[in-house]
C-alpha cells in the first residue's frame, strides 16, 4: 500500500523498518544498497540523507560508519 506523501506519519515508518526488521539480512542489505543508490543518484549528497540511510541501517541491524561529507 502507498501513501501520499503528505499522509505518511512517523508511525507508518516505524511500522515499516519493524515489518524490515524481520527480513532475511540479504534482504535487509538489498534494501539498504538501494537506499545507497537513491542518495546518490542526483550526485548531491546532502547529511540529512547519510544520517537517514545511516539510521535505516542501525535500525536493520547493519550499522554502517559515519561519512564525511
Amino acid at each position: 500500500l502507498l501513501l501520499v506523501k503528505k499522509e505518511i506519519t512517523l508511525s507508518d515508518l516505524d511500522r515499516a523498518l519493524e515489518k524490515l526488521e524481520r527480513f532475511r539480512p540479504l534482504v535487509k542489505l538489498q534494501f539498504l544498497q538501494a537506499c545507497a543508490i537513491c542518495v546518490v543518484y542526483d550526485q548531491k549528497i546532502s547529511a540529512v540523507e547519510v544520517e537517514l540511510l545511516r539510521a535505516f541501517s542501525d535500525v536493520l541491524g547493519c550499522p554502517v560508519p559515519p561519512l564525511v561529507l
